[in-house]
């Protein structure tokens, strides 16, 4: 007898149906896995008083390789972190005043980094690094596209207002010429006085910085 034979002479098995219902087989199944939503975690881990501590003397000291320890250790650490209890000055802030290129590179690098926050008194990282001459530190601050030079202070003085009621006439230069249009025509209201920014450095005896000034204004006929 071949196969082919075989295989005719075979019944087909019954359909499902005819399948006694004793001997179907059991569907088992699984029990349903009641899942407890987890608790929202922080935006950002919270530093110990120590930690912060640490972080702002690195700051102060200029210790580029401990600040790049402290934020690869806490990669959530919040970039953006009161410093000095209450008056807002941010790492980066302090960092201008400082006035490390290294540190403030190290800074910028940071993804959350927020270069145009306002201190207390509503004073920018770049506002501070003005007002200390730091010429390298404002130069890297100007080389990010999200710097605003035009925000001002609570009592109305801008980057340029500061840079040149000091006399920074090399600060002065790297802000007219960024391309990001400073208001050379911002009137700040210091010490109860409204000052333009000419009237500032003038108010100074800041003679080249005037000059710097009524010559950039005339460029933009606005003299």
């Amino acid at each position: 007898m071949n196969v082919s034979t075989i295989l005719e002479d075979e019944e087909p098995p019954p359909p499902y149906a005819a399948i006694d219902p004793m001997e179907r087989p059991t569907l088992i199944l699984p029990r349903p896995t009641l899942i407890m939503p987890r608790p929202a975690q922080p935006r950002y881990a919270v530093c110990t008083p120590g930690q912060l501590g640490e972080l702002l003397d690195s700051l102060e000291r200029g210790h580029v390789a401990r600040v790049e320890r402290f934020l690869e250790e806490n990669p959530s650490f919040d970039i953006s972190s009161d410093m000095s209890n209450g008056e807002l000055k941010t790492p980066l802030h302090v960092a201008c005043r400082t006035g490390s290129p290294y540190l403030i590179a190290v800074l910028l690098r940071h993804p959350a980094i927020e270069v145009n926050r306002r201190n207390k008194f509503g004073a920018t990282p770049i506002f501070v690094a003005c007002s200390y001459g730091n010429l390298r530190v404002v130069e890297l601050l100007l080389g990010s596209p999200d710097v605003d030079i035009n925000v001002a202070a609570e009592d109305g003085r801008t980057p340029l207002w500061i840079a040149s009621y000091y006399g920074y006439t090399k600060v002065m230069k790297l802000l007219m010429y960024s391309g990001k249009q400073p208001d050379a025509l911002k009137i700040a209201t210091y010490f109860g006085e409204e000052l333009s920014v000419v009237q500032a450095a003038a108010s100074r005896g800041r003679l080249e910085a005037v000059s710097l000034l009524e010559s950039y204004l005339s460029v933009l006929g606005k003299a």
